[in-house]
């Protein structure tokens, strides 16, 4: 897999392009770093960004700068147009955020919009956005497309001639890797991004990837070679949805190069709290065991992968999956084609919208 690739990029019918789809995540790391007083993110680097994404990033914070990596000439011909100041519909952000054979409604439904606006306005997002980003189109107020850097190649190149190695707070790997590894190679690939990532990390720097349940076990499988560079502390699972054609999972994933992950415990039973207390996730009947991440790999590969806690201490990890296998559990939870929930594990409800409890 090479960056002379013009597009190396597979999407299935999903709902990878829709707007605010990390940005919840990316808020709980920001509120997770501030209890537990570690230094505030000002560099991010996002790896197969889009087009909308860093802009909506970029918002949370006036401390954040973001580069933004993306390989698609057409993508990144939209966002230097948001940085002039052009505003973009939302249509032509659907023509060019492509998925094959079916029509990308996440940009052009009006519900799916406004429900993405009201998860920006919640998070404080939509304001600095500007009153130019709304139900018509993309535009961003100068005080936030000033602080995206985009940057066109693929993520590997850019992780390895990163100005800010060694010095990123933030790197952002949402549902890349998913794709990369539909490839015969891209196993190789997305491995040689994780090593990558945690050389470009600064000390308290952290590594967020979302991923799916069906990829997770490669996942897993690529920390537990690199964990001497760095530890997977969080797993969550946050979105669970019936496409008709298969049912699959959304989770994410928080590493860092942190010796003691403040705040496991407490993690760990608030976790415990909303398996016993929400109905949803009571269907799974999770099951709790102490773990490594090597076991968490053929656990995910059977059952769905409910969470993951690591602390950063010897033995001090610990898994959650449900108890019956993967389409047993996913049929009790999303029966029908078309059914869709998230819940809170750990990271927020992808879709606040579909929370249950």
């Amino acid at each position: 897999m090479s960056a002379d690739r013009p597009i190396w990029q597979e999407f299935d019918p999903s709902t990878f392009t829709f707007v605010g789809r990390n940005d919840i995540a990316v808020n709980w790391t920001i509120d997770y770093r501030c209890k537990n007083s570690l230094s505030p993110i000002k560099k991010i680097l996002l790896l197969g960004s889009g087009a909308v994404e860093p802009f909506t990033l970029a918002a949370l914070s006036s401390d954040f700068r973001v580069t933004a990596v993306e390989i698609n000439e057409g993508l990144v011909d939209l966002a230097n147009m948001v940085k002039r100041g052009d505003k973009i519909p939302w249509d032509l952000v659907a023509e060019r955020s492509l998925n094959p054979g079916r029509p990308n409604t996440d940009f052009l439904d009006s519900t799916k919009l406004k429900r993405s606006m009201s998860v920006l306005k919640d998070l404080g997002s939509l304001s600095r956005l500007g009153t130019d980003f709304d139900l018509e189109g993309m535009s961003v107020s100068p005080n936030v497309r000033d602080r995206v850097t985009f940057v066109k190649t693929d993520a590997l190149s850019a992780l390895r001639v990163n100005p800010d190695r060694k010095h990123l707070d933030l790197i952002g790997d949402f549902f890349l890797r998913v794709n990369i590894n539909k490839h015969d190679s891209g196993p190789n690939y997305s491995a040689s991004m994780l090593r990558e990532s945690f050389d470009c990390l600064g000390e308290n720097g952290m590594l967020l990837i979302g991923d799916t349940g069906k990829n997770l076990p490669v996942t897993y499988r690529q920390f537990s070679y690199f964990n001497t560079l760095g530890r997977l502390n969080l797993t969550s699972v946050v979105h669970f949805v019936n496409f008709g054609s298969g049912k699959t999972t959304s989770h994410y994933l928080l590493a860092t190069k942190l010796s003691d992950f403040p705040g496991s415990d407490a993690i760990k039973q608030d976790l415990r709290c909303r398996l016993k207390e929400n109905d949803t996730l009571r269907k799974l009947s999770p099951v709790e065991k102490r773990g490594s991440v090597m076991d968490q790999v053929k656990s995910s590969s059977e059952k769905i992968n409910i969470a993951f806690v690591d602390s950063g201490k010897p033995d001090e990890s610990s898994g959650w999956n449900s108890s019956g296998k993967q389409t047993e559990a996913l049929g009790s939870v999303v029966p029908e084609a078309g059914d869709e929930l998230s819940e809170t594990v750990i990271f927020p409800a992808q879709k606040p919208h579909l929370k249950t409890c």
